[in-house]
């Protein structure tokens, strides 16, 4: 495959990633102007992609380098404590010791760090993450590639975002039962207002998820 042929490749994927998946057939024919070749492509990375779903959205089954409490990544970020594991990372509690302030660190899975594909979507969700500023959704901050010094360990690419304690609606309805409706107006309110702002610039969100 030429890089040419890649590159068309990946603009047509990426161009149907910001589309509702119902509508990506129709998408295809259109983008790839009857190249049958580039809508196969495109279509089999749709898949894989879907297998995926979200970066948290299932648990590692494969290696993973968890943090220990009290290293310090990118000379800055000083673990207090790991918050959640997923299918591609981890989340970190950090304290970034240059601002005296908590934040969140998310992580890329070590054996996945050479997986080109998988850095990519990585790198893209920081991407969308930064378009959208609003009270109701999460801030993210910097961007970087920690390295060990005095390992054979793969790079670590990471980046940092606000820090929200709290426990997912899951948990919440989990301990208490059912919301009632005057508790979960104001939930639908924040969460419609927070998609609104990613809709705004052109995101569509595939895993909503509510911290309370």
């Amino acid at each position: 495959m030429t890089a040419e042929r890649w590159e068309r490749i990946k603009a047509v994927f990426d161009s149907a990633l910001n589309v509702m998946p119902g509508s990506r057939p129709s998408f295809l024919e259109n983008a790839c102007m009857g190249d049958e070749g580039l809508r196969a492509e495109v279509s089999r990375l749709l898949v894989e992609f879907e297998k995926t779903e979200t970066f948290l959205g299932q648990p590692v089954a494969c290696l993973s380098y968890s943090l220990p409490t009290g290293e310090l990544i990118a000379g800055r970020y000083r673990v207090v404590q790991l918050l959640g594991r997923g299918g591609m990372g981890e989340v970190y509690q950090v304290m970034d010791e240059l601002l005296n302030e908590p934040v969140a660190l998310k992580t890329l899975r070590a054996d996945l760090c050479y997986d080109e594909r998988l850095l990519r979507r990585f790198q893209m969700e920081i991407q969308l993450a930064r378009k959208v500023t609003h009270p109701s959704v999460c801030r993210v901050f910097e961007v970087g590639v920690h390295r060990f010094t005095g390992s054979n360990r793969p790079p670590l690419h990471f980046f940092t975002m606000q820090l929200l304690l709290g426990e997912t609606l899951a948990l919440r309805i989990k301990r208490h039962g059912r919301l009632s409706a005057e508790e979960a107006f104001p939930l639908i309110v924040h969460m419609a207002e927070g998609l609104q702002a990613a809709h705004a610039e052109g995101i569509i969100h595939r895993d909503l998820r509510v911290a309370m």
